[in-house]
């Protein structure tokens, strides 16, 4: 395989912001006054409401009253963005599957692609289910009645990405090869993933948003910014979809802008060179040439009729 050329979608930068920054280590991520943004202008994208009055949740007291200090949509929510990673993940992997057993004999090249996107997705699904057990659920439990279903699910997903592993584990080349057991087994994880995620936007996102302060929501996405692997932190940056698109995330939660030259740039080259390669030589047969979109595009436009930007 050969090496990938480090070019990115943001070539441009001046050599100042290139280089801004360097030798900079432990960045800090801080939360600083929140900012307005303009609603979303996607027709693909919602968060809905949950299943009772957004009152009839709380507990020892504690008022709904937070909403109007959050001056973004739900939808820009780090919450329900994180989410839509694991949805794309979902779909390129799927597409990947369907792609390599199109083919008459599996190739080494493919059956190791498929092996270590699926670690990485993974990976990226056990921390994000950490972060709600440890941070996210706990924080909600201190002033509401949260419904133990979305954290209870975690346990049977977990049982069927296990499923999943088995059959990714057995997958091999040569004659007879087929992947149709893994699929069967991803077929029934990625529905139940996407009805408990979409549960958790209805339910966990509008309740955190009406019962907390964003300073106090904000404090713990700092936490996980701060710790998060850089291969997953690159997954969440990735599919934003654009430096334009991951900066005004970080505006919103007060992070300095050149915090995007000295960790969030590498993180998303990382990410790409890992795992979005990957799905680009699988569904085409080419090795991707660097890390560019234009290298990427079947990668990124895997379902051209889905659009997760925030506006």
């Amino acid at each position: 395989m050969r090496q990938l050329a480090r070019i990115s979608d943001d070539e441009a930068d001046d050599e100042s912001k290139r280089h801004l920054g360097a030798g900079a280590h432990n960045v800090t991520f801080c939360v600083h006054k929140e900012r307005h943004f303009r609603p979303p202008e996607t027709a693909n994208m919602a968060v809905g409401v949950p299943p009772n009055p957004i009152g009839s949740y709380a507990i020892d007291g504690f008022l709904p009253d937070k909403e109007a200090l959050w001056k973004y949509p739900a939808i820009s929510d780090g919450w329900f963005r994180i989410h839509n990673t694991i949805r794309a993940e979902m779909g390129k992997f799927r597409a990947m599957l369907v792609r390599v057993s199109q083919e008459t004999v599996m190739q080494d090249w493919q059956i190791d692609a498929l092996k270590m996107y699926w670690k990485g997705h993974f990976q990226i699904v056990h921390t994000h289910h950490g972060h709600e057990e440890n941070l996210f659920n706990p924080m909600l439990k201190e002033r509401v009645e949260l419904p133990a279903k979305p954290e209870k699910d975690h346990e049977q997903i977990l049982k069927l990405m296990n499923k999943v592993d088995d059959e990714v584990a057995k997958i091999s080349s040569g004659a007879g090869s087929t992947l149709q057991p893994v699929l069967k087994a991803f077929d029934k994880y990625a529905p139940d993933m996407k009805n408990h995620l979409t549960e958790e936007d209805n339910i966990c996102v509008p309740l955190i948003r009406a019962y907390f302060e964003p300073k106090t929501v904000g404090d713990k996405v700092a936490q996980i910014m701060k710790k998060m692997p850089k291969t997953e932190m690159g997954a969440f940056v990735h599919h934003q979809g654009s430096q334009a698109e991951f900066q005004k995330f970080m505006a919103q939660e007060g992070i300095p802008f050149f915090v995007w030259y000295l960790e969030f740039k590498k993180c998303r080259t990382m990410y790409r060179e890992k795992m979005e390669t990957l799905v680009q030589r699988v569904l085409t047969g080419v090795q991707p040439a660097n890390t560019s979109k234009k290298e990427l595009a079947d990668a990124i436009n895997f379902d051209p009729s889905i659009s997760w930007k925030v506006a």
